[in-house]
């Protein structure tokens, strides 16, 4: 499986995560229909989200948030992260939501990222599914996962 393919699964399930978890909350969710939408990957009681899915960087216990995603994350209403388990491959799911999406801090030695540190995000919620926790698990390019 190709880079790409892994990043559109992932994102995928992820999508799916936060679609789940927010409609067992009371909310109404409309999936973007066009997987390159460039100005949301949903929609929540019609205010527009996006959704990133990968491993947190340890070594500064954030989110790294490229470059090219800048634009649309500073454009919608919500953001969350749902975070790929590391350690074991039947960890919980976790899905940070962004509050402050201005919070960020950048590093002089990684260019072209923001990093979200976990202390600055809402833990919105933990999923325990091993299925997908193994999917995502498995998908995962990091050389830490199951090491840290």
């Amino acid at each position: 499986m190709n880079r790409d393919s892994i990043i559109r699964e992932q994102g995928f399930i992820g999508e799916q995560i936060v679609r789940i978890c927010l409609e067992l909350n009371g909310h109404t969710v409309v999936m973007s229909e066009d997987q390159f939408d460039q100005d949301k990957d949903i929609t929540i009681d019609n205010e527009t989200a996006e959704i990133k899915t990968f491993g947190r960087w340890f070594k500064y216990n954030s989110f790294a948030l490229e470059k090219s995603d800048w634009r649309k994350w500073d454009i919608v209403d919500r953001r969350f992260f749902v975070e790929v388990p590391y350690k074991n491959r039947d960890d919980a799911i976790h899905v940070w939501e962004c509050v402050n999406h201005k919070k960020y801090e950048t590093i002089a030695t990684i260019q072209d990222k923001r990093m979200y540190n976990i202390d600055h995000l809402h833990l919105y919620d933990t999923v325990v599914n091993l299925q997908l926790s193994n999917r995502l698990f498995d998908l995962s390019p990091s050389k830490w996962k199951g090491k840290l």
